[in-house]
């Protein structure tokens, strides 16, 4: 019941975000419709399972980590983003398979890197990951990655779309590179801008 009201409080939250253009995806190719043109890393475009007319793309795990990341070019005008994409745990090899998918967020010439999204998979349908609002005020982006981490089991992912967006403050990061790997308990808990 705490998650459901959270996720709804959340949910109302960047509803009510003023996004600068929904047209605006400083994604390139999210939805995977041009292949895996402007993406790196692993995986091969696929069918959707449930809707054969769309393109996905399928990640396959026969060890621990993999993942895809895409350059980014934001207008230095730019001070937050916000969006999110979807994500589905298909083929278990075992009725235990789980499998943790995160997003980050590079910058240029740091080494920290910003995590702006997570969220366990079960097998099941479409789960939508949602990146809340985050501050990239001074800080330089290169790229986003979306990783996913687990075994005995493929992963697709989909209709990733990051904009711009206008808020004041930050979320994130959820946690640190070198914490465990539990998902925070500080999803969308503010915290002061980047670099103070």
């Amino acid at each position: 019941m705490t998650r459901l009201r959270f996720a709804a409080v959340l949910l109302a939250e960047i509803a009510s975000i003023s996004l600068v253009a929904a047209s605006d995806n400083y994604v390139l190719n999210g939805d995977f419709t041009q292949g895996r043109e402007h993406w790196d890393g692993d995986g091969v475009v696929v069918s959707d399972p449930d809707d054969k007319k769309d393109r996905v793309l399928k990640i396959g795990h026969d060890d621990y980590a993999k993942g895809i990341s895409q350059s980014l070019t934001l207008p230095r005008s730019t001070t937050a983003l916000v969006g999110g994409f979807r994500a589905r745990l298909i083929n278990p090899s075992t009725k235990y398979a789980r499998v943790l998918v995160q997003a980050w967020l590079r910058f240029k010439g740091k080494e920290e890197n910003l995590l702006i999204a997570e969220q366990y998979l079960d097998k099941g349908g479409w789960v939508r990951i949602i990146i809340p609002p985050v501050s990239v005020r001074d800080a330089e982006v290169e790229s986003i990655s979306i990783e996913a981490s687990g075994m005995d089991c493929d992963v697709l992912i989909d209709d990733i779309v990051l904009v711009g967006a206008r808020v004041s403050g930050r979320v994130g990061p959820l946690r640190s590179e070198d914490s465990d790997d539990a998902p925070s308990p500080k999803v969308g808990e503010p915290i002061p801008p980047y670099g103070t």
